[in-house]
């Protein structure tokens, strides 16, 4: 077992992730018999800390944002992601393209 004597789990795991070994934190985590229950139980009392510190100030009762209010609004949140998720797709095929032309001449 990589657990000594004296050592904690907490130091354990930060003496394992300050040398950048995840496969060791593993290996702990099966040699000390962590359940899932263990391991989710923080995030979950994380999680009712997180939804404490909701803000007061804000009215519980917004509007719904309107897309078509004005030309603006259009442009902004319609437009404008449609041409950079286009934009993209044309980008990741011509470099696909590219690297397959790359590896064929290699093979060649």
């Amino acid at each position: 077992m990589y657990l000594h004597t004296r050592e904690t789990r907490a130091e354990f795991i930060l003496h394992c992730a300050h040398k950048t070994s995840f496969m060791k934190i593993v290996q702990f985590i099966r040699d000390a018999a962590i359940t899932p229950f263990q391991l989710m139980l923080p995030f979950v009392l994380l999680s009712q800390a997180a939804l404490a510190q909701r803000p007061t100030h804000i009215p519980p009762e917004s509007p719904p944002v309107s897309f078509f209010d004005s030309i603006s609004n259009i442009i902004f949140y319609i437009v404008i992601p449609v041409v950079i998720l286009i934009v993209y797709l044309v980008w990741r095929n011509y470099t696909h393209k590219e690297r397959q032309k790359k590896k064929d001449r290699l093979e060649q």
